[in-house]
């Protein structure tokens, strides 16, 4: 399925193995909609929107050997699910920039839980946000980034950048069950180390035990 700008779609399922899997452009909204994407071809993303100023909301998606979302600029995902990426869960498009916000998003089990190493990008930001079971949890690259009250549980590297010199605020989140917890980037100072408390992480349970 592929759309021009300005569609609105809410309350939909859609399974593929296509290259742009469930698309729109400039300004799509998804409300409530899951893709899932089976295709062995490495690249293939479930929801994508091509263009700026898109929103995902309460929406899922997964694919096998892609990405589950993949982002034009200025764009924005709110209480978002991705799970089983052979690739990212939640990716900016390389051909736009700046302004991504994800905000009570969940990756699990993907490759790279959030990836935004495909262009130089600025306003980034991950806000009580999810990436479990992961080889890289948030994969910064050279955007101008702040992640806050994110959890980060199960990785081979948390959270990392291209360059160290680059303004990044990563504070309040939780590092857990990882081997390296940054690369080219810095703890605040209210980051903790504390058993995530998930109820069933693994079973794809993200609600916090009392």
């Amino acid at each position: 399925l592929s759309f021009d700008d300005y569609w609105w779609f809410e309350n939909l399922r859609v399974t593929t193995t296509t290259a742009d899997g469930f698309r729109a452009d400039t300004g799509a909204v998804f409300i409530n909609c899951e893709c899932d994407n089976s295709s062995g071809t490495a690249g293939r993303s479930a929801l994508e929107t091509d263009a700026a100023y898109s929103v995902f909301v309460n929406c899922a998606a997964s694919s096998t050997a892609g990405n589950g979302f993949a982002q034009g600029g200025f764009s924005f995902a709110v209480g978002c699910y991705a799970h089983d990426c052979g690739q990212a869960g939640f990716t900016a498009l390389s051909a736009t920039t700046d302004h991504h916000r994800h905000v009570d998003c969940v990756a699990d089990t993907c490759v790279t839980g959030f990836d935004f190493s495909g262009a130089s990008l600025n306003g980034t930001q991950i806000i009580n946000c999810v990436a479990y079971n992961s080889t890289t949890g948030i994969n910064l690259g050279s955007s101008e980034s702040m992640v806050l009250n994110t959890a980060l549980d199960t990785y081979t590297t948390g959270i990392t950048a291209s360059a160290s010199s680059l303004s990044f605020l990563i504070d309040y989140c939780n590092f857990t069950g990882g081997g390296t917890d940054v690369t080219n980037v810095a703890k605040g100072a209210h980051c903790t180390a504390a058993a995530s408390g998930f109820t069933d992480s693994a079973g794809g349970d993200f609600s916090l035990t009392a």
